[in-house]
């Protein structure tokens, strides 16, 4: 698919489905500092983690994408693919127009809609017709990772939460909390860079006191890409991370994942900024 290329001439060529709104409401949510509401439409969104890419146990996971244009008119918005361990810098972006009051998703969003494979995140942002970001757009995503069940036959699957990329804060550190990882699950750490330089990142994971002890694991992520690494060694049950930016401030965001190492059914929990005056000395 071409960059510039409307979103009609896709018809018939994948399974990429386009619908109509009934009405168009805006979706309100409430942000505070430190805890992420990301139910609300804005102009510049990010999908922090989208695949198209094989499991473990005979699973295949695939990103299930609805974009919708909250204006009650057309929208032109651009797509960039930021791939996991390696720059994302040479990938063009893909750019597309939704009409007024309507929609598109696709199953497998990731191969039909961004002709890609692996894993990476995807950011979404309206633009003009000159290729500015347009600051009135009113944009709305939603994203669920999903795989056939390797045994039972349908499906498993899980949402992963959309961020509005010009509310989050780039401070460091960050926390995860409400991860485990033990007998049952296997545990991933994810950090997302949609900056122009190379970061340098420390994950310390813990299961006691408010503040992570326990193993730390170094992370370094390329301009416009992601990393997932898996955290291994002693089963510890519930979880608590801390990610650290070692390089500075820029723009960076990180989850973990817990799937169920059988059936490869799973939740993430997105990272938020510690609270101010909060001891983050392990």
């Amino acid at each position: 698919m071409a960059s510039g290329a409307p979103l009609a001439a896709l018809g018939g060529m994948k399974r990429i489905l386009l619908f109509s709104l009934l009405f168009a409401v805006p979706l309100f949510a409430q942000q505070s500092d430190n805890v992420i509401l990301p139910l609300e439409y804005n102009y510049q969104l990010l999908i922090p983690v989208a695949g198209n890419t094989p499991g473990a146990n005979g699973t295949f996971f695939k990103s299930d994408i609805n974009i919708i244009n909250l204006r009650a008119a057309e929208q032109r918005i651009r797509l960039r693919w930021l791939p996991q361990g390696r720059t994302g810098v040479d990938i063009p972006a893909k750019e597309m127009t939704i009409a007024a009051a309507s929609g598109f998703f696709s199953e497998d969003f990731v191969a039909n809609v961004m002709d890609q494979t692996g894993l990476g995140a995807i950011q979404i942002v309206g633009i003009r017709s000159d290729g500015q970001p347009d600051v009135d757009a009113r944009l709305y995503a939603t994203s669920r990772i999903w795989t056939p069940h390797p045994v039972a036959g349908g499906t498993v699957s899980q949402t992963f939460p959309t961020l509005t990329m010009t509310t989050r804060s780039d401070a460091p550190p960050k926390w995860i909390f409400g991860v485990r990882r033990d007998d049952r699950y296997r545990l991933n750490v994810g950090i997302v860079n949609y900056s122009g330089i190379k970061q340098s990142f420390t994950v310390q994971t813990g299961s006691g006191g408010p503040v992570p002890g326990g193993e730390t694991v170094l992370i370094q992520v390329e301009p416009f890409s992601i990393v997932q690494a898996g955290i291994t060694g002693q089963a510890q049950g519930a979880f608590q991370i801390i990610v650290r930016n070692d390089s500075g401030s820029a723009l960076w965001d990180a989850w973990a994942s817990s799937i169920d190492n059988v059936t490869g059914d799973a939740w993430s929990e997105i990272a938020f900024n510690i609270p101010a005056g909060t001891n983050t000395t392990p």
